[in-house]
């Protein structure tokens, strides 16, 4: 099972914003660069995320994008659910309307309790968690220079 690349691109931008903005609006060009993204492709994701009320975009001089969020609130289940709109590992989980054998299919038993067990390990984790974790690894992270 895989999470997807708007997931994980999206996590890493709400990440870079919790750590470098606060209430400051951060430019979508820092964010690419810092976390190696392309800037489009983060444009997408940030439209995405300010829809959902995650991120506030801030027009003209000084502007950019900031957290619309408090870090120690937002789960990493939150970015989840926000980018993928909806929670289910598998398509055909949600009943007849998504799947016409759904009274009669074993296998939705453990979809249902794959994406039960995902959805709990992502909810346990906040964006402020990321953060402590980032600046631990950051504190312990020696750059090496050769000439």
């Amino acid at each position: 099972m895989k999470i997807s690349t708007k997931v994980r691109y999206a996590t890493r931008a709400m990440l870079e914003l919790a750590l470098l903005g606060g209430q400051s609006p951060v430019l979508i060009e820092t964010i690419a660069k810092n976390q190696d993204l392309s800037k489009k492709y983060l444009e997408t994701l940030l439209n995405v995320l300010k829809n959902n009320g995650m991120v506030k975009s801030v027009r003209g001089k000084g502007g950019g994008y900031r957290l619309n969020v408090d870090p120690e609130e937002v789960t990493v289940r939150d970015i989840y659910v926000a980018i993928e709109g909806t929670h289910a590992v598998v398509e055909c989980i949600g009943g007849e309307d998504h799947c016409m054998r759904s009274d009669i299919c074993a296998t939705q038993e453990l979809w249902n309790e794959i994406t039960d067990s995902l959805l709990d390990i992502l909810e346990r984790h906040t964006l402020a968690d990321l953060v402590r974790r980032t600046q631990e690894k950051q504190r312990h992270f020696h750059f090496m220079y050769y000439i």
